[in-house]
């Protein structure tokens, strides 16, 4: 006796994704370069065959398991593919694809920084008892949902310790293009000076 199974006897798939720094809650998706996705594959058997492969592939990499954490997002997009199969014994499978939203983002960057003496209203003095500094830097909005903070630190070079200086009047801009800030500095002495630039990341 011969016997087929019909074709329509197929397995069939869930797939549940999440991600367990919440990111997509506060931002409205995903975010690149930060968020890994937890994903969830759950199948149900068709008539006991076991499954025997999983196959998930998001941004290019592939992941074999059936529950699986992946990398960090590296594309962003609003169309960001989420493809999983699985296959069972008899060799049949189900394959379902989602789409996620991953907000661009990318490290703050300081794009310049300049150190020069001056006097106190900030003109150009190689003698002055003043250093203006200026600076531009970048920070990713992430839909204005991001933050920004800016901090000045400077010290004699001879000081063990910096003098910490929040630039509030530049707090919570993502483009800040020829920003400055002036100190008084002994005119005897060389100084460091850092800039610090923050986000909510």
């Amino acid at each position: 006796i011969s016997c087929t199974i019909p074709s329509s006897i197929v397995p069939s798939l869930s797939v549940a994704i999440s991600e367990s720094t919440n990111y997509a809650d506060t931002y409205g998706g995903y975010i690149q370069n930060k968020s890994k996705l937890q994903i969830e594959l759950t199948p149900s058997l068709a008539y006991g065959s076991p499954i025997i492969s999983y196959s998930t592939l998001v941004g290019g990499i592939s992941y074999s398991e059936s529950s699986v954490t992946t990398d960090v997002l590296k594309e962003s997009g609003n169309s960001i593919t989420v493809a999983s199969s699985i296959k069972d014994k008899r060799g049949r499978g189900a394959s379902i694809e989602k789409t996620i939203t991953v907000k661009p983002y990318s490290d703050p960057v300081v794009d310049k920084l300049t150190v020069n003496r001056c006097d106190s209203d900030g003109g150009n003095n190689d003698q002055g008892e003043y250093i203006k500094v200026g600076f531009s830097a970048t920070v990713s909005s992430v839909d204005s949902k991001n933050t920004a903070a800016y901090k000045l630190l400077y010290k004699k070079t001879s000081d063990s310790s910096y003098t910490e200086q929040n630039l509030s009047s530049y707090a919570n801009k993502y483009s800040v293009v020829d920003g400055s800030y002036i100190f008084a500095a002994d005119g005897g002495a060389s100084y460091d000076v850092k800039l610090q630039v923050t986000d909510a990341f």
